[in-house]
């Protein structure tokens, strides 16, 4: 994935999150700790409330800074930590993954009255979009 500056990418604003969530997500960059965390940054400042499923699954990301970054997100969008400071479990898997499933307990009691994004369907998942997927391109 080529990087712009900080400064062009949040000028995109919300644009920037799917993609920017795209390679957090991808096996592919999983290596490139430096820029996952720099995306996960940006993620993080730039993400509106129908990001909130997505900055969930995050929190089991194999790289525990990820993990605590998204969960910063979620935080600010959902005005509250559940209870858990980041730091007590930032860095201990099993803690993390309890958290987690308590985010999606509180997602799944919020969820149908959120925003969501123009480009997903039900459940927020992804929906594919049939002329770009004819034309080759990857969504």
């Amino acid at each position: 994935m080529v990087f712009h500056g900080d400064d062009e990418i949040r000028s995109l604003g919300e644009q920037a999150v799917l993609p920017l969530l795209a390679y957090l997500k991808s096996p592919q960059f999983k290596n490139q700790k430096p820029q996952r965390r720099r995306a996960a940054s940006l993620t993080s400042d730039l993400a509106p409330m129908w990001a909130i499923g997505d900055l969930i699954g995050m929190l089991s990301d194999d790289d525990a800074e990820v993990a605590a970054i998204c969960s910063r997100a979620l935080v600010r969008l959902a005005g509250t930590n559940l209870g858990e400071p980041v730091e007590q479990w930032q860095d201990d898997l099993e803690r993390r993954l309890a958290v987690q499933q308590r985010w999606r307990e509180w997602w799944q009691l919020r969820e149908a009255k959120m925003p969501k994004h123009p480009l997903r369907g039900v459940n927020n998942q992804a929906v594919e979009i049939q002329g770009l997927k004819n034309q080759g391109v990857k969504q």
